[in-house]
């Protein structure tokens, strides 16, 4: 997230320096390793649903910040605690998960029901139903539970300490 004149908040670095990555605070320049960066913005409808909407730019940065100096303990995990991960939780406000990730999976879901589908169909005239034809379904099913308990941690790792923040940051 753009925060000011030259600084990004990032959650990463490097693809194969992952397992070590940290929110924190880069140059713009840093951030775009000689490429371009591009504003993106925050859609409310995407192919998997709909989207909270968005808050103030000012309590984006403020989260932005508050994860930099609050990164929970788990570590990068591309199925989610990811950059869009923490992303998300600073322009929604809230609870809010990888749409990415979500396609992903629904994706995943059409094609192995489709692969499933098509496998029973041959299989009934043989009377026969081969094990690999749940094996998609069933791994789809696996990827869904370890990526929402990922994302669950994440949420219960910095939504505690951001409600008492702001908490503390409200009083007069």
């Amino acid at each position: 997230m753009y925060v000011s004149d030259d600084r990004v908040v990032e959650f990463g670095g490097r693809i194969w320096d992952k397992p070590s990555a940290m929110i924190q605070a880069v140059s713009l320049a840093c951030f775009e390793r000689g490429g371009t960066a591009v504003v993106v913005s925050h859609p409310s409808r995407t192919l998997v649903g709909w989207l909270p909407s968005a808050v103030t730019p000012d309590e984006i940065v403020t989260r932005a910040e508050f994860l930099i100096e609050n990164t929970p303990a788990s570590r990068y995990n591309l199925a989610g605690f990811n950059c869009e991960t923490a992303a998300n939780w600073c322009v929604c406000g809230g609870y809010s998960e990888s749409h990415q990730t979500r396609t992903f999976f629904g994706i995943g879901t059409i094609a192995g029901g489709a692969c499933m589908l098509w496998t029973a169909k041959r299989a009934r005239d043989q009377q026969l139903i081969h094990w690999w034809v749940l094996a998609p379904g069933t791994v789809t099913t696996a990827l869904v539970v370890v990526y929402n308990m990922a994302i669950r941690s994440f949420w219960r790792d910095i939504g505690h300490s951001w409600a008492e923040y702001d908490r503390r940051a409200r009083e007069p």
